[in-house]
This record gives C-alpha cells, sequence and structure tokens, in this order.
C-alpha cells in the first residue's frame, strides 16, 4: 500500500509543486496530501468490508440452495 502511494504521488508531482507554490507553509500541502491518502484508505477499506460481507453472504446462500450437494448435507 505504501509503494501504491508513492505512485500516486510521483504522478501528481506537478501538482503537488503548484500547491508547494501557492501555499505559504509546505506542511499545508503535506497535510492536504496526508488527508487525502487518509480519506481514500478509509473508504476503501469501508467498501472492501461492506463487500466482504456481501460476497460471504451471497456464498452462504448459494451452499445452501443451489449448490447443496458441495456441502454434502441433505438440508
Amino acid at each position: 500500500m505504501a509503494m501504491l502511494f508513492q505512485f500516486g504521488l510521483e504522478q501528481r508531482t506537478a501538482e503537488i509543486g503548484t500547491l508547494l507554490a501557492s501555499v505559504s507553509r509546505p506542511d499545508k500541502c503535506a497535510g492536504c496530501c496526508s488527508a487525502k491518502g487518509v480519506a481514500l484508505a478509509f473508504l476503501g477499506g469501508a467498501l472492501g468490508a461492506l463487500g466482504g460481507v456481501v460476497y460471504a453472504r451471497a456464498v452462504l446462500h448459494g451452499l445452501t440452495t443451489i449448490w447443496r450437494d458441495a456441502v454434502g448435507t441433505s438440508r
């Protein structure tokens, strides 16, 4: 994940350079980039957790209805 974040920053070097030139302090730019990273990580984690729950429920539903023979029980 750290490498993906680093690659994302490398692709946006022009944007970061403009932001550094326009703000009064560099720590504001670092805070902005960190806030974006934290927000994306939180959103990705929440969507991944929700997707995992939906996927698990779908598989369990499938195993109790359509794929009953794969489980090896009668009901």
